[in-house]
């Protein structure tokens, strides 16, 4: 805020020569001479002279010689541009994705196993829904348990008023770059419709932008539409409009396991350069009581991670019911009447969703799926998952 208002105040100057001015009390001198002496002092990379272009030839391209995406966790997120992770409410979405900007900007080298490339070991976390006391309290709480210093984490950088906050991370981040920005939460930003994919895209092409142009990576939390706990993860989840999606590079699901409240499954089910074999597992994480979570090293089948259905179960056994009504040679309006159904129609729907031989062929699975066996856990080999 303080470069805007002295911009200001050298814009109402109109290019006087400021050799032995001063503006507001401001040595005008003095911090041209060391932003001069900052600009100077570095030396931009081939990818960042070009990043400035406005067209690439593609003999450029080829000759920047990148054999691997660049990443800020290896693999999984680019160290450039938009990632989203989504989830119901009470998953822990906010946790880690604070536990993430925390071990950036304490130099961390691995993050739940995954190794952290970061340039300026520095992150920013922009909170719409936790306010600055909580906040406060859960980085206390991190702090006692990894026994940091106050000190260690002065590369956090937390904002809690997002106004005109493109303007402002911009300021920021030409003052001190980072290597992630967290926005936590899309849809308090946001404000309009979600379900208009063209306005979501318009709106996250500023973000876009703003990555491109300092090099990072910014990291969306959102919220994942009602009822989807009892489908298998999948990026049409995300609440709103396919234009969200669309416009993330990587986009992973947060959600609560099952059986076991203190486990959460982090499910990437968009990963634009990772293989399938990442996109059908998820990573089980246990969730401690000092707000961050470990990666268990165990893997686990999407299709088993859905809850069941109550009502589903019920059908079932109306099912089972019918099946055995029809076998005595009962007609499908007295099945209806037996079952409690008003009309021959919702038995032939019954029929319909179970099929002949009483296999369950709608879009959700019963709750056999949700038995894990062996087989579908990948063993625990105490290792990075990757």
């Amino acid at each position: 805020m303080a470069n805007r208002q002295l911009k200001f105040q050298l814009m109402l100057k109109d290019r006087k020569d400021f050799s032995n001015d001063t503006v507001g009390g401001i040595d005008v001198k003095a911090i041209l001479d060391d932003e001069v002496a900052i600009a100077n002092s570095r030396s931009p990379s081939d990818f960042d002279r070009l990043r400035m272009k406005l067209e690439i030839t593609g003999e450029e391209l080829v000759n920047l010689r990148i054999d691997k995406i660049p990443t800020l966790v290896d693999p999984v997120i680019p160290k450039v541009g938009l990632v989203a992770l989504a989830g119901g409410s009470d998953t822990g979405k906010s946790c880690l994705a604070r536990q993430l900007a925390i071990d950036i900007s304490i130099g961390s080298t691995e993050f739940l196993g995954w190794k952290i490339n970061t340039t300026f070991r520095s992150a920013i976390y922009v909170s719409t829904e936790d306010p600055m006391d909580a906040t406060s309290f859960i980085l206390r709480a991190v702090s006692r348990s990894w026994s940091l210093e106050p000190k260690s984490l002065e590369s956090l950088r937390v904002i809690f008023n997002p106004r005109d906050l493109i303007n402002n991370l911009c300021d920021s981040l030409a003052d001190r770059p980072a290597d992630l920005i967290v926005i936590d939460a899309f849809a308090d930003l946001y404000g309009k419709k979600m379900n208009e994919s063209n306005q979501v895209r318009s709106f996250l092409q500023e973000y876009a932008d703003l990555a491109q142009r300092h090099g990072c990576a910014i990291l969306f939390i959102h919220h994942t539409a009602k009822r989807t706990d009892y489908e298998p993860p999948s990026k049409h989840h995300v609440l709103g409009s396919q234009g969200f999606e669309s416009k993330m590079r990587l986009v992973a699901e947060l959600r609560v396991d099952n059986h076991d409240k203190d486990m959460r499954h982090l499910c990437i089910v968009k990963g634009n350069y990772l293989p399938f074999d990442f996109k059908r597992e998820s990573f089980a994480l246990r969730f401690h009581p000092d707000f961050t979570f470990t990666n268990t090293g165990e893997r686990v089948h999407f299709d088993l991670l859905a809850k069941r259905n109550p009502t589903d179960v019920d059908r079932k056994e109306k099912y089972d019911q019918a099946q055995k009504l029809k076998l005595e040679g009962k007609t499908y309006k007295q099945i209806a009447d037996a079952l409690g159904y008003k009309s021959k129609s919702s038995v032939s729907k019954l029929f319909e969703d179970f099929g002949s031989e009483g296999a369950f062929v709608c879009s959700t699975y019963l709750g056999e799926r949700n038995e894990r066996t062996e087989s579908s856990v990948v063993e625990n080999t105490n290792e990075p998952p990757f």
